[in-house]
């Protein structure tokens, strides 16, 4: 997983994954990297995938913001 966005920085961090092309937004995946601030659950928020010549490129948004009640209501 390459990170594209410093957590610290943003409430949403992008990563590009050699796997996961079947994950839903709104899924919860989980990231084991060294950097505490980042390494945990997230949320789902965008899916990118983009197809080229022989090739499959994935893009996540992830965020770590709780989801709350309000945001649906």
């Amino acid at each position: 997983i390459q990170l594209v966005q410093d957590l610290k920085h943003a409430q949403e961090i992008k990563v590009k994954a050699s796997k996961g092309h079947y994950i839903n937004v709104e899924s919860i995946v989980w990231l084991e990297v060294r950097d505490s601030n980042i390494s945990g659950a997230h949320r789902v928020t965008s899916k990118t995938i983009n197809f080229s010549k022989g090739n499959l490129n994935l893009e996540l948004g992830l965020s770590k913001k709780p989801i709350k009640v309000q945001d649906y209501i």
